[in-house]
């Protein structure tokens, strides 16, 4: 059985919502060979818990095993998991252990980890106070200082993805109004592509690669957006540096120079003059590389 320095064997698993994926962990992240299984939204309690205990067994299995799950848990419990309904109020950390033998297992927010994930192997090394936002299908973001991952609520900052942007703007999923999630995600890309003629986020954001300026301006607004929401988290967490993972941040600077301006124009200079916005740089992996990191730390 594959071990850490510590001599005690640690596996990190990542679940998404069509698949998972384990692999041992150690200082330096997700190590050796990755294990895969697919998953369906379809599936059973069993058959996930089969998936995931396979995958944790391929690579050797491991006394200590951090899972980063998609979705929030408290008291043990996890939230609602649209993806793989099936996980929705399990306790699931304990359903692990019972399936894999596993002394200990730690539940984790998949943002949380890829933040964690980010700060020791990319786009955060070197810096104390790191937070790391995701603009994929939805928006949220996840901090990390001195080494550990901030827990304000739920695993991670809660549903930081719902700071107020637009406080007169689009209904959002949440039942809130004018949300980060409301226009800088794939969710509002999306919606508001679709009177452009764009199937969906991916279309609409190669639309305004290739100059196309109302598909361009939709890129605008969400900058925007996300630098005022950078702002607003950057009063309460004084980061050195902020990464932007996920799908809308294939966009590159066509997205971060609007959030940078919009950051410079509303955001308190004394708090943000010190902190840089950069690209994440480990994309899919990091989730999984800080569910391993997590894993090799447990005691």
């Amino acid at each position: 059985m594959p071990a850490d320095a510590r001599g005690v064997a640690a596996v990190g698993v990542d679940i998404g919502g069509s698949g998972v994926r384990a692999a041992r962990g150690g200082p330096g992240g997700a190590q050796g060979h990755v294990a895969r299984r697919d998953l369906d939204r379809r599936m059973d309690l069993g058959a996930v818990l089969d998936a995931v205990a396979g995958a944790v067994g391929e690579v050797g299995g491991g006394a200590r095993v951090a899972v980063a799950i998609p979705s929030f848990a408290e008291g043990g419990v996890v939230l609602d998991v649209p993806s793989l309904p099936a996980l929705t109020g399990t306790r699931l950390g304990e359903l692990v252990a019972a399936r894999t033998g596993a002394a200990r297992v730690e539940l984790v927010p998949d943002l949380a980890a890829a933040a964690l994930g980010e700060h020791r192997l990319g786009s955060g090394r070197g810096v104390d106070r790191f937070l790391c936002v995701a603009l994929g299908t939805g928006a949220n973001a996840a901090a990390v200082v001195g080494g550990a991952v901030v827990d304000t609520a739920f695993g991670c900052l809660g549903d930081a993805g719902h700071v107020k942007v637009e406080p007169e703007g689009p209904n959002c999923p949440c039942g809130g109004r004018g949300c980060l999630e409301a226009v800088a995600s794939g969710f509002a890309l999306a919606r508001d592509g679709a009177a452009l003629g764009y199937p969906d986020a991916r279309a609409q954001l190669a639309g305004a690669a290739a100059g196309d300026p109302a598909a361009a301006a939709l890129v605008d607004r969400a900058g925007v957006a996300l630098g005022r929401a950078i702002a607003s988290w950057s009063v309460l967490l004084w980061p050195d540096r902020v990464a932007v993972a996920g799908g809308l941040a294939r966009a590159g600077d066509r997205l971060l120079d609007p959030a940078r301006r919009e950051l410079a124009r509303v955001g308190t200079p004394y708090v943000t003059a010190r902190l840089t916005v950069v690209p994440a740089e480990l994309g899919a992996s990091a989730t999984l590389a800080g569910a391993a990191l997590l894993a090799a730390g447990l005691d």
